[in-house]
């Protein structure tokens, strides 16, 4: 089994495997992703049962569901398991990492116009939540709904002079962050009303 059936990329998920009986050492074959593993449970004279928790491979995970396998079970004497005693396939699914893009469509506006952000939504699982900053200050993080460019009016309006606008990181609705600070900052110039 698994406590872990659900996981952001880069996450290492593990699962649970328990000799519930057979002489130890018990040797496991498993799979997933056309990967062939092999784990051992306990040592000579061990009582069942033994637990392990197993940390799966990342480099061999997919974006998706990914299923782990038993392929056989082999105890002490050599004798293996009958396939009816070996557990059903765990699913283990590996959700992507957001990229989202950072821009302006509004770089330069007078005081009282509209300061709009865009958000390019490319890879992740909607609704996302943006924290970012104006000009340092951590602000309330933005909410968006759905995939794709989003834009958002910026209120109150910014101030006269040069405001710079950073997207710190974005959050799913899995819970799987961006890499933080992976966009450039952009700035927005607001001229006083003459």
């Amino acid at each position: 089994n698994t406590l872990t059936a659900s996981v952001c990329e880069g996450t290492i998920p593990s699962v649970n495997m328990t000799l519930t009986q057979g002489a130890a050492p018990v040797v496991v074959d498993y799979s997933y992703n056309g990967i062939t593993y092999t784990e051992i449970i306990g040592i000579v004279g061990q009582v069942a049962p033994i637990t392990v928790n197993i940390p799966l491979d990342i480099t061999n995970l997919n974006i998706g569901a990914n299923t782990i396998t038993i392929l056989s079970v082999i105890d002490y004497s050599g004798d293996p398991s009958p396939n009816t005693l070996i557990p059903t396939p765990v699913v283990i699914t590996v959700h992507p990492t957001p990229v989202v893009t950072f821009a302006t469509t509004t770089p330069e506006i007078c005081f009282g116009q509209p300061a709009i952000l865009e958000f390019g939504f490319l890879v992740g699982t909607a609704p996302f939540n943006v924290d970012y900053t104006i000009n340092a200050l951590p602000q309330t993080p933005l909410p968006f709904n759905a995939n794709g460019t989003q834009t958002y009016i910026l209120t109150p309006d910014p101030a006269p002079g040069v405001n710079t606008y950073n997207m710190i990181q974005v959050t799913d609705d899995w819970g799987c962050q961006s890499i933080i600070n992976a966009t450039a900052p952009v700035t927005i110039t607001v001229n006083p009303t003459p």
